[in-house]
Parts: C-alpha cells; sequence; structure tokens
C-alpha cells in the first residue's frame, strides 16, 4: 500500500503580510498595487516545485470577527488600519491561487489557524503527515511527529527540536507559555510583567496552567506569587485565545486536495492572470518549468520561437552542422550519460551549439521503458562518433563546455580527445570567486535571468526516478539542448569580462591546464592495497568491539555508544558523572569537547568512548568505504573540483 501524498497547508493570510512588508511598492500599468501578489506568486511557484507530489491548499483568514471575540472582545482590536495599498491585492491574491488551480479555503468565523489546526488533526487520523507553511508562533502548538513547518521567507523547516529551541518547552506546551506571557499584537492580556522566561520557569515547575493556578499560593517569590493570583481570570482567557480549534467541519475534504501533479492543466488562465499583472518575469520563468504547466499551456507559435532545441536524428542535418561548426570555429558541446560516475557511464547523447538562435540534441542510446532495447529514432554510435571526432580533436575549432572536464573525461572513454578548450565555469569563477555559485542554474538566472530545466523534472525523483537513457526524446531534447545553448550564451557573455577584467592569465594559465592535468590524475586513479585496507578494517572492529566490552562493564548495562542521546543518560544520570549539560533540545551534550574535559577529569568511560569513536569512524568513512570504491585494477577514482575553493588554487 502506497503511503499517501503529504497535506501542505499554506497560511496564505500570514504570507500576503510578510510579502507586502518585504518587498518595495509595485505598481501595474492602471496603477493598481502588487507588490503582495507579486511576492504571494514567487513563493507559491517555489512551494509547487518543491512539492509537487504532495497536497497543497491555501487557507485564509475569514475578514469578519471571529467566535475569539465572543471570549474577548477586545481580541486583536489594537490592530491598525490594513494599509490602503494592500486592500486591493487581497482579492488579486485568492485570484493568483484560483489561476494556478490550487485549492483555497475561508471559513465565517474562523481564522486560517484554526482551520489549519483541524486539517493537521484530519490528517493524523488518516496517517497523512502535514507540513504547514508559516512562520506564524500561534501555529508552532500543532507540530509533532507528524506536523511540520516551514518558514517561505527563510526557507528554515520547524520541527519539534526548533520549537524547542524558541519556547523552551515541546509544542503542545507553547499555549502555556502564550497564555502567562500574553501577546501584544493580539492584544492578549496574560499575567503582566510575566515574560517568556518567568513563563517558562512557572511551566517547568508546575507543568500547565491548571496546576500553575493550583499551586499559586505555593509560589516563593512575592510578587509573582501575587500577580499570578490576581490575573487568574486573564490567564485563563488567554489560555482559550491562544489554543487553536482543531474540530472545525472543514468544507473541503482532504480526499479533494490533490497534488499539484494531478491537477495541472493545459490552459492559458494562469498565463493571462500573470499579464495580466505584468509578471513578465515569472511567466518567463514559468514556461521552461514543466513542475508548473504542460508545454501546451504555452501557445504553440510562441514556444517554437523561445525555445529553438531540436532533436537530430538525421546524417544530412549533422553533416551540415558538422560544415558549419567547421566554418565558424568554435562550438558549445554537452554530453548526457546514465550515470555521474565517469567509470561506468555511458554515453546517451551530445548537445552542440554553435549559434544563440538554435541548439541541437544528438540522441545516441535511448533506450524504451517498455522493454529497455534501444529506441530506433537515433542516429548509429560509431557513425555519430567519427563526425565528433572531426570537430573534437580540430585544434582550429575552440569547444566551449561548461565544467567541460566532464564531457572531456566521457568523450575520452569512446576514444575522443578535446584540445582547445573554454570552461564557462571557469570564467565565472575567475570572474566572481565568493560572490556566486559556479553551476549553470545560477550563472543563467544571475547573468541571463533564465530559469533552467531541472534535471530532477526530467527523471523524477525517489522510486520514481528513472536515468537519462530512459527519458523520452521529445523532453530529453529541451533539457540537453538547452545546456549547450546556455552554455554558448554564457561563454559570449563572460568571455569579454575575462579579457576586459584582467583575469586571463588566472583563467588561460592557472585554470585551464588544470583541466587535462586533473582529468589524467582521475583517469589513472589512486593505487590502494585492498588486502591491506582489509586487514585494518579487521583490526579496527576487533580494537572497537575491546573498547565496548570496557565501556559496558563501567557502565554496568549494554547501550548504544553511538547514540549521543543514551551516552548522555548513562554518563549524567546513570553514573551521576557531575558537569553534564544539556543542548537545546533537552538532551545531555556527549560532544568531542565535553569527553575531552571528562576524560581530563580521570573518567576512564570518556576517553575510551572518544578512542571508539575515532576507531568507527576510520573503518566506516575509510576502510571499509574504499573497499567498495576500488576497482578491478585495484585503483580508486575520484573527482577533483576545479571550482570549490573560495581562496586559493
Amino acid at each position: 500500500m502506497n503511503k499517501p501524498n503529504r497535506l501542505i497547508l499554506i497560511d496564505g493570510s500570514a504570507y500576503i503580510f510578510r510579502a507586502y512588508y518585504a518587498l518595495p511598492p509595485m505598481s501595474r500599468n492602471d496603477g493598481t498595487p502588487i507588490n503582495a501578489v507579486f511576492g504571494f506568486t514567487n513563493m507559491l511557484v517555489k512551494l509547487i516545485e518543491d512539492y509537487q507530489e504532495d497536497k497543497m491548499i491555501v487557507v485564509f483568514d475569514a475578514a469578519r470577527k471571529n467566535f475569539r471575540n465572543n471570549i474577548y472582545p477586545d481580541y486583536k482590536a489594537n490592530r491598525g488600519d490594513t494599509p490602503e495599498d494592500l486592500i486591493p491585492q487581497f482579492e488579486l491574491i485568492k485570484r493568483c491561487v484560483e489561476a494556478f488551480n490550487i485549492k483555497q479555503l475561508e471559513l465565517d468565523g474562523y481564522e486560517a489557524d484554526d482551520i489549519i489546526a483541524s486539517y493537521t488533526k484530519l490528517a493524523t487520523t488518516k496517517k497523512i503527515d502535514s507540513l504547514i507553511v508559516s512562520s506564524d508562533k500561534d501555529l508552532m502548538q500543532l507540530v509533532n511527529e507528524n506536523v511540520s513547518m516551514l518558514d517561505p521567507m527563510k526557507n528554515k523547516n520547524i520541527s519539534i527540536d526548533q520549537v524547542i529551541e524558541k519556547f523552551g518547552v515541546e509544542p503542545k506546551k507553547v499555549i502555556f507559555i502564550q497564555a502567562l506571557t500574553g501577546d501584544k499584537v493580539d492584544n492578549i492580556p496574560g499575567a503582566p510583567g510575566i515574560g517568556p522566561k518567568t513563563a517558562l520557569e512557572l511551566i517547568k515547575q508546575y507543568g500547565d496552567i491548571d496546576g500553575l493556578l493550583k499551586n499559586a499560593k505555593n509560589i516563593k517569590q512575592e510578587k509573582r506569587r501575587k500577580v499570578i493570583l490576581e490575573s487568574e481570570k486573564d490567564i485563563r482567557t488567554s489560555l482559550e485565545l491562544v489554543k487553536l480549534k482543531d474540530n472545525i467541519d472543514l468544507p473541503i475534504n482532504i480526499e479533494e486536495i490533490i497534488s499539484y501533479s494531478e491537477i495541472k492543466k493545459q490552459n492559458q488562465k494562469l498565463f493571462d492572470f500573470l499579464n495580466e499583472q505584468g509578471f513578465k518575469s515569472i511567466a518567463d520563468r514559468l514556461k521552461n518549468n514543466s513542475y508548473i504547466v504542460n508545454s501546451e499551456a504555452i501557445e504553440k507559435k510562441e514556444s517554437n520561437k523561445q525555445n529553438k532545441y531540436l532533436l537530430l536524428n538525421s546524417k544530412k542535418i549533422l553533416e551540415n552542422i558538422i560544415s558549419n561548426i567547421l566554418k565558424k570555429g568554435y562550438c558549445a558541446i554537452d554530453t548526457e550519460t546514465n550515470s555521474l560516475n565517469i567509470e561506468k557511464a555511458k554515453l546517451i547523447g551530445v548537445s552542440l551549439c554553435y549559434d544563440e538562435a538554435c541548439s541541437y540534441y544528438i540522441p545516441i542510446n535511448h533506450l524504451s521503458k517498455e522493454t529497455s532495447k534501444k529506441i530506433e529514432e537515433q542516429l548509429d554510435e560509431d557513425y555519430v562518433l567519427e563526425k565528433l571526432k572531426v570537430i573534437c580533436e580540430n585544434p582550429s575549432i575552440l569547444k566551449i563546455g561548461q565544467n567541460i572536464k566532464y564531457d572531456l573525461r566521457i568523450l575520452n572513454k569512446y576514444n575522443i580527445s578535446i584540445n582547445s578548450v573554454a570552461d564557462t565555469m571557469l570564467m565565472s569563477y575567475a570572474l566572481d570567486n565568493g560572490r556566486i555559485k559556479h553551476n549553470m542554474d545560477d550563472l543563467a538566472f544571475n547573468h541571463l535571468q533564465h530559469n533552467t530545466i531541472k534535471f530532477k523534472e526530467i527523471v523524477g525523483s525517489g522510486k520514481n526516478k528513472i536515468t537519462f537513457d530512459y527519458v523520452e526524446l521529445n523532453t530529453a531534447v529541451d533539457y540537453a539542448a538547452e545546456d549547450a545553448l546556455i552554455t554558448l550564451r554564457l561563454f559570449n557573455l563572460l568571455f569579454p569580462r575575462v579579457k576586459k577584467e584582467k583575469n586571463e592569465f588566472i583563467y588561460q594559465e592557472i585554470d585551464l591546464p588544470l583541466i587535462n592535468v586533473l582529468s589524467s590524475m582521475e583517469k589513472n586513479g589512486i593505487k590502494v592495497d585492498k588486502d591491506y585496507l582489509k586487514k585494518l578494517s579487521d583490526e579496527f572492529e576487533k580494537e572497537s568491539k575491546s573498547l565496548e566490552k570496557k565501556i559496558y562493564n563501567l557502565s554496568k548495562k549494554e547501550f548504544n555508544i553511538g547514540s549521543p542521546k543514551q551516552l548522555g543518560e548513562i554518563l549524567f544520570l546513570n553514573l551521576k558523572i557531575p558537569g553534564g549539560k544539556k543542548t537545546k533540545s533537552g538532551t545531555f551534550s556527549t560532544d568531542s569537547s565535553t569527553l575531552n574535559d571528562l576524560a581530563s577529569r580521570g573518567h576512564n568511560i570518556a576517553s575510551f568512548v572518544l578512542e571508539w569513536r575515532e576507531l568507527t569512524k576510520l573503518k566506516s568513512t575509510y576502510t571499509n568505504a574504499l573497499q567498495e570504491q576500488v576497482d578491478k585494477n585495484n585503483r580508486v577514482h575520484t573527482s577533483y573540483g576545479l571550482a570549490n575553493t573560495l581562496t586559493g588554487r
């Protein structure tokens, strides 16, 4: 039985305000303000890209008063008026969600937080995990093993540990802290003068609000005791206000909420909305994004105009292209394989581009998903390699690549040498090291304002992931040919900068020559003594077992030495060693500095654990792992990064 898709609950109301205040004023041509709409739309695109296989719904606050105003009429009474230029954006944001075909919900009498709480409770009963997209502290009471949060502005995950770090208590007790401290923004009274630190002390001591109020007379500090006793009504009212209602009768059941990959439709509605707002950058971004739209969602004439990526399976056309490259004197080249492990990788296809107007993909070894046999609409491998050899080994033709070392090594396996090369990754490294990343996706976005087709979009992920040789040709051509076209565009942009900014020596004399040096080192590999590695692994295993016995003798019981939690309990609870310090997650610290301190104070068990850790690390990371990487010639082949370090080469 397949595990149900996770439920993504987007706190739409909270994000509207965050987007509004985070972005400068923006307006459409007709003067309608749209900065919050722009921020919200970008957030939605990112979420769909990351969670397209999960159920997704956007939840909004109802505009009218809710049930909390019946409990406490002054609830949120101190909030100012909504900014005038934000008011017309609410309806546009709801239209945005509708344009994406995503479910949305608001209910009179309830806040978005209550709807989210009800959905998480319902999802748990159906054994569905939930992800709340919000940074609202009021929602943190819902976090548990099945429910987590995501701050979309910071792209930060919030789980049980993060809630404990913020409040000092587990999520289900957050409401007790909030009931005591109150909330000035929402006009929740709380107990006057009780801040987060004092509230935490009280809840840790008395467990919850009932326990605190029942024992309030026993509080030693007179001022604190008086405040709690005099504020009992406000505290209980505050508790009712901060506690989320999780039993709402939801008009949209979870079965009706489906993943974006299921609701993606082939229509123009989304692009009509984006064009109406003037969001050209988002529209352009989506045209190459199969997470959001199918190719049919864009008019064919526009698609043909924008994406001149051609499948090349004709000998005559290939010969014409080779002839044109010989005349031009340069081309961008990119190889596609079925593995990142060069030693095991097989060449699946090659992309060529010598003009920014058009790029070609030559499939060679694509397979049928049904039969795993080579499909027919491809040129013969030997024929293609023979033609590639003509340009690759011609020193008068400049071959341009993005991390061309990989392509060089792949083609070298097929007895093709590449000389006279340029590398856009290394140009970026020479020009902008420390400022931006040098991979193609980032370079395309930063320099060309272009969002590339992502590899994960093409091959999938998880159990549905396939290797590139099983990607259908009409899908592979856009991804592969795009790489070559973007590489050529980057070269035309970056190479003049290399000259103008006087980085030619670093690029030409230091970085480029390293390509052949490192390629040769990778190909030759490093010879290792497999028998000796085996011997070392056995010795490490024997020594670590001996240490385990010593540790168990001192602890008087067996436990998982590799578990920091269990080790901390053994050291500081069972053996009662003084000086134990807890981390933010509530477990005892057992890092190397803590253990070294204990060892220096004469605690042998700490010394044994440190030695055990060193041995097991050596065994798992080196002596065992290297044995698995050794080839038939007893050599280990690695990949050396050319553009990784920030300082020095």
